[in-house]
């Protein structure tokens, strides 16, 4: 084969850790047991994470691994800004011949934005620099938008809203259609680039590199769930590489798969669909664009464990299902619709809720290796747990 050819007759190796399952254990595991006895081969392991969160979570499970002690991978976040120093050598020199330019600091940023809402408002319209700043937040967050799906400008001003929009939406539109070209326009006489926009020429570049020179170590993606077109490029780049492995969370292999087919946004031709309206809020709906994106099939994704999928986690299953697809709720066998490690507590006040709470995180606490987390919208209950633990 020329260097660096694809191989088809390679099969694409994507595996999917089962709800219920702690996923940060389970790809330590399967690092360490593709490692097998040799103690230096976890460091030729390069595992690529989605942030620096994971990182850590990734940290404490090979820690709590090791016995009596581990080298461990080479752990790189791909929202890392500075991708191409963080993967050091692999990579080096990433930015190739053309230097790629540093990113603007978001409080310049902010300020750049908030400046051009104030020079492009509608004429008679006075802004405060607290509204300024504002909009600019908003405007940040949109363009980083725009750019993680590699929408172009173009495409906003090619919109045909279906209704009568009101005097101050149609306004905005424009706005928008002004600010943002302005913006861009700004960052290139400055030869500065957005966080979005930075990531992704990161990632294009190191697609292209694993496709001309495959690397010699092991590359691992684990945990990476975005749908960014970068991404799926990236991550289907590192199926076709030798010892390339993406592991993803919980993707539902038992899912009927007309169910899972009708995942799928509405695209144009299709019209407005109001079946469809909530496929975005699935909780496979993301996993399955991503899937698409990569070219993957669902028969593709193998489980990393022989684990059966408990009861439980197929009753979490059904109440996740499509609207559409509730109907079945009424033909499901009792199995199927007990949670028994739920609890209903009706608490007096939330001082008594949070001595509940506790209570109970104590009493896991109390077997050995247990660890515990409380997830809560509510701060003040939090603070409160903490207080009673």
């Amino acid at each position: 084969n020329m260097p660096g050819a694809e191989s088809p007759e390679r099969r694409a190796c994507v595996l999917s850790v089962p709800f219920g399952t702690d996923f940060c254990e389970a790809v330590a595991t399967f690092v360490l047991n593709r490692a097998g006895v040799d103690p230096m081969a976890v460091s030729k392991v390069i595992l690529l994470l989605p942030n620096n969160r994971a990182i850590k979570a990734m940290t404490e499970a090979f820690v709590r691994k090791a016995a009596p002690g581990l080298l461990l991978p080479r752990m790189v976040a791909i929202g890392d800004l500075a991708l191409d120093e963080a993967l050091g050598p692999l990579l080096d020199p990433l930015a190739g011949d053309d230097a790629i330019w540093p990113t603007m600091t978001p409080a310049a940023r902010i300020m750049l934005l908030a400046e051009l809402v104030i020079r492009h408002r509608p004429k008679g319209q006075q802004v405060s620099a607290a509204e300024a700043l504002r909009l600019a937040r908003k405007l940040a967050e949109m363009n980083d938008e725009l750019e993680i799906e590699q929408v172009a400008l173009g495409e906003l001003a090619d919109l045909k809203p279906e209704a009568d929009l009101a005097g101050h939406w149609q306004s905005s539109y424009d706005q928008i259609q002004t600010i943002l070209p302005a913006y861009r326009a700004a960052l290139g006489d400055r030869k500065l680039l957005g966080p979005a926009e930075r990531r992704n020429i990161l990632l294009g570049r190191l697609e292209q590199r694993l496709r001309n020179s495959p690397p010699s170590a092991t590359l691992i993606a684990a945990g990476i769930t975005t749908s960014a077109s970068a991404v799926a490029r990236l991550l289907r780049r590192i199926t076709r590489i030798p010892d390339g492995t993406i592991i993803l969370p919980g993707v539902d292999l038992q899912m009927p798969m007309e169910e899972w087919d009708a995942l799928l946004p509405t695209s144009k031709e299709d019209g407005p669909s109001k079946a469809k309206r909530n496929i975005e809020v699935h909780p496979q709906f993301h996993l399955k664009l991503l899937l698409d994106r990569m070219g993957i099939s669902r028969d593709e994704v193998t489980s990393i464990t022989s684990a059966i999928a408990s009861t439980q986690n197929r009753v979490i299953a059904d109440i996740f299902c499509l609207p559409e697809q509730s109907a079945a709720w009424r033909d499901l066998p009792v199995t199927r619709k007990k949670l028994p490690n739920v609890r209903l507590v009706e608490a007096d006040d939330s001082a008594h809720e949070a001595k509940v709470i506790a209570v109970k995180v104590r009493g896991a606490l109390e077997q050995s290796g247990q660890r515990v987390s409380v997830v809560t919208p509510d701060r003040e209950l939090a603070v409160r747990v903490a207080a009673q633990l």
